[in-house]
């Protein structure tokens, strides 16, 4: 008796359950998993901080508009709150 799964087995493809051809669910995903893989790389990367020398931080810290040191202060109260999260 053949397999439920195998009913659709014609010249080396194999259908799934829903009549579907798997080789071309196959071509229609496999380009939609590399795109989301590049995302997530991407999104990673822009996530990570930048390790730098302390001369450089201080350099680049005084070169910083007022705006932008306002704006660090204000999260840095968040991001306590989520290492303290983390750590107990």
């Amino acid at each position: 008796m053949a397999n439920i799964a195998q009913i659709g087995y014609h010249a080396g493809r194999s259908e799934n359950l829903s009549g579907v051809d798997n080789s071309m669910i196959e071509l229609i995903t496999r380009p939609w998993n590399k795109l989301i893989g590049s995302v997530k790389l991407r999104i990673k990367r822009w996530t990570t901080p930048v390790t730098t020398g302390f001369a450089t931080g201080v350099l680049s810290d005084m070169t910083r508009s007022r705006a932008d040191l306002i704006a660090e202060n204000a999260l840095l109260p968040q991001q306590l709150i989520v290492l303290r999260r983390q750590v107990s």
